[in-house]
């Protein structure tokens, strides 16, 4: 059995742009934290609690109480919950993700997972917004870990004790960001990049897909990705 591992923003939903307005300004609400820079690959982790962490470091010197944090992640929903209201067009799917996750489920040697560094309030919420299958499919996201690998590791884990297997024959990881082709490296497992593919290969993502349009196609890459080093 193989193993497919799908981030979320920018991979399964269009939702990073929506995302980051909404993180930076449940800053500035919650705490009064203000010019925060929301390009993600400046930060040593690029998960919501890493992000958040290193935020608290550089501007106040420490790091944020379990009740700021969960203070944080209700305003932070709060926001994206309005937003969705106004316009729910910013939470759509990228093309093809669900039908492409539906397929995976009809494929008896292939199994998907998610493994976000979102916290999984939001993330599941998003999900939810872009209509995209995820009960009862192996989850792990910022809740669980602060870095990338550390979040697809557990990920795997889960998958692996929904399975009841010792090990997959494959493990592909798939993604939009720098940090999701670091983390596959690290963990030596197949990578495919979702969204910009010039952009995407010139970073070393080996392989990539403007969108998931074509799951047959989709397919025949999860099969032939190779190990990222």
């Amino acid at each position: 059995m193989n193993l497919a591992v799908f981030d979320i923003d920018g991979t399964l939903a269009n939702t990073n742009q929506v995302d980051a307005i909404c993180y930076v300004r449940a800053l500035e609400l919650e705490f009064g934290l203000t010019g925060i820079d929301d390009d993600w690959s400046h930060y040593t982790h690029s998960t919501d609690p890493g992000i958040m962490n290193q935020v608290f470091r550089q501007n106040l010197g420490r790091l944020p109480s379990q009740a700021e944090v969960a203070a944080f992640q209700g305003r932070f929903l709060a926001l994206l919950m309005e937003e969705r209201r106004k316009n729910p067009g910013q939470f759509r799917e990228v093309k093809g993700a669900g039908a492409l996750l539906r397929h995976l489920a009809d494929i008896p040697d292939w199994i998907a997972a998610f493994a976000t560094g979102g916290w999984a309030v939001t993330a599941k919420f998003k999900l939810e917004a872009a209509g995209l299958p995820f009960i009862g499919l192996p989850f792990a996201c910022g809740d669980d870990a602060v870095s990338r690998e550390d979040i697809i590791r557990k990920a795997v884990h889960r998958a692996r004790k929904l399975t009841g297997t010792e090990g997959f024959d494959g493990i592909v990881s798939l993604g939009d960001g720098v940090w999701d082709i670091k983390a596959a490296g690290i963990l030596k497992i197949g990578f495919i990049g979702v969204g910009d593919q010039a952009r995407l290969l010139d970073m070393g993502a080996g392989l990539a897909v403007p969108d998931f349009q074509d799951p047959e196609a989709c397919l025949a890459l999860l099969e032939q990705a190779p190990n990222l080093k």
